[in-house]
């Protein structure tokens, strides 16, 4: 038993979010409370989508470094066109307008991957920086007035349950898109051939090649759906803080990566898994606001995560040379 539960990653990882939640709570009681828990589900919202859009890259073989500047000028460009054409479209429109900007930035790291033969995390690394720039060129031009179809998102709650101090504590019902997209990849990943594409691209390239797999194609598709995936996080990023900040996401880069490494994911061997991630995102928002409760410094945060990255780098190494064993 002690074999099977930790033979992967997800497995380590759900034994380590166990550990720590009982931890944690011996040492604070609000840990307990359950608006602490809709506290992490909240602060998971975003992250948990932006973790899928990197999940996808890393199945195919690659690194991505640009997923968080998509999700930016995604948000940023989205609200910005609506809030310059004075119109307050459905949502579903507003999610559409990101997916087709999320989607065209996606294109672009896939024409240059696929034109140049250049390794993907070179090419994401130098679309980061033009995205990035593209956003810190309207730092200072924020857009306060997002459609009134965003905000009601972010007014409309799933749970709102009384507290005993006499106060409310509510879970967003956007955590629904996230369950949603989490179960969409899932299916993707398991049942069609794009999905079974990607592992076969991240196992070996050139027999993915030699066995009659399009590589450009499902790399363009890929990087599209990545995208549009990305676009989803930003968009629900702008809709719950009520305002389009140009480069508001660009920087967290880190706590994504190591949720996804932790989950299971790794580039070179094109293995990953949805589930994997989710636990991952979760086991990082659990941190992050257990170490914000204990009023830990910001940068002993950061310490803490990067600390994360190399554990869970070594945990794969580890697990994998039981498998070969």
């Amino acid at each position: 038993m002690q074999k099977r539960l930790f033979k992967t990653n997800e497995s380590l990882v759900g034994v380590l979010i166990l550990a720590i939640i009982v931890i944690f709570s011996i040492i604070s009681p609000e840990f307990r409370s359950i608006s602490a828990v809709f506290n992490i589900l909240r602060a998971s919202i975003v992250s948990s989508i932006v973790a899928l859009a990197l999940l996808l890259v890393f199945i195919s073989g690659g690194i991505d470094m640009s997923f968080m500047s998509v999700a930016s000028v995604s948000m940023y460009a989205t609200v910005r066109l609506l809030t310059n054409l004075e119109i307050n479209p459905p949502l579903v429109v507003v999610f559409l307008i990101g997916a087709v900007v999320g989607a065209i930035l996606g294109l672009i790291n896939a024409l240059f991957v696929t034109k140049t033969d250049m390794p993907i995390f070179i090419v994401t690394l130098a679309t980061h920086f033009i995205y990035k720039g593209a956003c810190l060129a309207f730092i200072g031009v924020e857009v306060l007035d997002v459609p009134e179809s965003m905000i009601s998102l972010s007014r409309s709650n799933l749970i709102s349950l009384p507290m005993p101090d006499g106060s409310v504590t509510n879970l967003n019902s956007s955590i629904l898109i996230v369950v949603a997209l989490y179960v969409l990849v899932f299916l993707i990943l398991k049942y069609t051939k794009f999905g079974r594409k990607l592992f076969a691209l991240g196992g070996d390239t050139v027999a993915a090649a030699r066995s009659g797999i399009n590589v450009p194609l499902t790399i363009t598709l890929m990087f599209v759906c990545a995208g549009v995936i990305a676009s989803v996080a930003g968009i629900l990023n702008a809709s719950l803080l009520r305002l389009a900040t140009p480069g508001d996401m660009i920087g967290n880069e880190l706590p994504i990566m190591a949720a996804v490494i932790l989950g299971g994911a790794d580039s070179a061997k094109g293995r990953g898994s949805v589930h994997g991630t989710a636990l991952g995102v979760l086991l990082i928002a659990i941190i992050s606001n257990s170490l914000t409760m204990l009023r830990i410094p910001s940068y002993w945060q950061k310490a803490v995560l990067g600390l994360i990255v190399i554990i869970g780098t070594v945990l794969q190494h580890v697990l994998g040379k039981k498998e070969n064993a």
